[in-house]
């Protein structure tokens, strides 16, 4: 017997990299931290928004739970009515776990951001880059909040 739960299936799944001087440049140095430096996007389409709430709610409690003090989850300032909540390595585990200020000050940068944008959830490297999303939303499409 086959049993599916519909529960935040996606019929799409959207991933891009902008074209970045980052992207180049990490490559080149082959330096892991510059990642974040490059404009990585992925796209899901949610069905059941309430259900993608209970999922990441769920994930950032398993997070908090299994690496405690290791991540910081904060809400951004609003764009056009919308906010994203960025993931960084606390400050804390930062000064302690890394000698090199160059490799601090990559660190502190590093940060992945997600959020709502019409029916789909984003997960980025760039917040400017949800931003463009937002801004290319066709008049007729509401955003989400």
């Amino acid at each position: 017997m086959r049993h599916e739960q519909d529960f935040v299936a996606s019929e799409a799944l959207h991933t891009w990299i902008e074209d970045s001087d980052a992207l180049l440049k990490a490559m080149r140095d082959g330096d892991v931290g510059k990642v974040f430096e490059i404009p990585i996007v992925i796209g899901i389409e949610t069905k059941n928004p309430l259900g993608l709430t209970a999922f990441l709610v769920a994930a950032q409690s398993m997070v908090r739970t299994s690496a405690p003090n290791m991540v910081v989850f904060e809400p951004t300032e609003p764009y056009k009515g919308l906010r994203f909540t960025r993931v960084r390595p606390s400050l804390e585990n930062v000064e302690e776990m890394l000698s090199s200020e160059e490799d601090k000050a990559g660190a502190k940068e590093a940060a992945l951001y997600y959020g709502l944008i019409g029916r789909y959830l984003y997960i980025s490297t760039s917040l400017d880059t949800l931003h463009g999303l937002v801004d290319a939303l066709p008049t007729t499409q509401p955003a989400s909040g």
